[in-house]
């Protein structure tokens, strides 16, 4: 394991919080009663500012403190009681987990209360170091602002942002994030207990994306994912704010630009299982703008045909049984599957979801041999250029692997079922 040194800004963050901690024990007298208002909590005599100008004092303040900036954010906030200094420092504490390297905050907007105003935003950071991760939904953050001295201050954070808060989305829904930064790769967990898998989980990443990036390009995605680890399939639906709708729990998924690891499901499997799985996800942040709009057997098959190459190193390799016997008895309806767009294809049970997936395995692992990556390449943009608002239709489909490969769909088909005939009976 490498040996990672915090870094000055982790240093300096964590000085900055001793040195609050320090200051808030002076907010409480005996007893732990709030220390009395300091005179800009006061009532003012100046003219009050217009609402208006309180969401550029939210948003400066939250830049602030997500980019690291302690000095400057202080300049923003003034916590008038204890409890108010408690969520401001929670919040602080928050954010100087991540090592965020560009920030961005969005949609604020002011609500006006009695004696003051509520603003809520949207933060998004981009992980680090170098090259920078794709944007990241750190999720909505809430704050008070009142009065002081003719301008606005930042009391208090007044977020929502406990687990049974279906407002609560992204990094927001995790108390406290940790993270392990690799050269190329990212690994966000919830618990201290979950280091040692967030690190080998890390290690496979960083073992397979510069190979993954070559062949399939990546855009942002790319160039540093991001994988969560999550306790349950429920939790990584809370982190990227979707509704997965699957029949099953995998061990793995994706979701726009990140890859999640659901830990209990993933520890249950292989050493080497393990691994290939991380490669399956990975495989999927950095094909989806290559892949955007194609079926899901184009997006699984490539994904699969990477699982299976990496098994296939370590004298492994995934099953193709159940689909020779469909093949066998011309009972596997490939068209209308890869007419299907819709996660797991819609299908209702994991044994006919484990079929389609041995077929977009062996539909691809054909394409491959024949064409390598580009023509990959060719047919998801094929398919783009179908532009289907949902599914493809079987012309569609046909149109597309004949502009592509030059070939019709069922060529390929028929070439799957000699492929699968032969590794089944190879016993390979």
């Amino acid at each position: 394991m490498p040996l990672r040194i915090p870094s000055p800004r982790a240093l300096f963050a964590a000085a900055f919080m001793a040195a609050v901690a320090l200051a808030c024990a002076g907010c409480l007298g005996g007893g732990g009663s709030a220390a009395p208002p300091v005179p800009h909590c006061a009532p003012s005599a100046s003219p009050a500012p217009s609402n208006g100008a309180a969401r550029p004092v939210a948003v400066a303040y939250l830049s602030a403190l997500a980019d690291h900036r302690y000095d400057r954010a202080q300049t923003y906030a003034h916590a008038c009681s204890a409890a108010q200094q408690h969520s401001l420092d929670q919040l602080w504490l928050w954010l100087a987990s991540m090592p965020s390297q560009q920030i961005k905050v969005a949609d604020a907007s002011v609500t006006a209360h009695a004696g003051g105003v509520t603003v809520s935003a949207t933060l998004f950071a981009r992980f680090g170091p170098a090259p920078y991760s794709a944007w990241v939904t750190l999720g909505p953050r809430t704050l008070r602002l009142t009065p002081g001295r003719g301008r606005w201050h930042v009391r208090a954070d007044v977020s929502v942002v406990h687990r049974s808060d279906l407002a609560a989305y992204g990094v927001s829904w995790l108390h406290h994030p940790y993270f392990v930064n690799g050269q190329r790769v990212t690994v966000v967990y919830a618990k201290p207990g979950d280091v040692v898998d967030a690190q080998q989980i890390l290690d496979t990443a960083e073992s397979v994306i510069p190979g993954l990036a070559d062949r399939y390009g990546g855009g942002v995605a790319g160039l540093r994912p991001v994988i969560f680890l999550v306790d349950k399939r429920s939790q990584g639906e809370r982190l990227a704010h979707v509704d997965l709708g699957k029949v099953r729990t995998p061990a793995g998924f994706q979701y726009s630009s990140f890859a999640y690891i659901d830990l209990p499901a993933w520890r249950a499997l292989p050493s080497v299982e393990q691994a290939s799985m991380v490669d399956h996800e990975l495989t999927h942040v950095v094909t989806r703008p290559m892949l955007a709009d194609s079926p899901h057997s184009l997006l699984e098959g490539i994904a699969t045909y990477e699982e299976n190459h990496y098994l296939v190193s370590y004298d492994e390799h995934m099953p193709l049984d159940q689909l020779y016997a469909y093949y066998y008895h011309h009972a596997f309806p490939s068209l209308r599957i890869w007419e299907r767009r819709e996660g797991d294809w819609g299908l209702p049970n994991v044994r006919s979801i484990g079929v389609a997936y041995e077929d977009a395995l062996a539909m691809t692992t054909v394409i491959m041999a024949n064409g390598g990556v580009p023509a990959l390449s060719r047919l998801g943009a094929a398919f783009r250029a179908e532009h289907a608002r949902r599914d493809f239709t079987a012309a569609q489909v046909e149109h597309a692997f004949q502009h592509a490969l030059g070939v019709s769909f069922q060529h390929i088909v028929a070439e799957a079922h000699a492929y699968t005939a032969r590794a089944v009976l190879a016993g390979g």
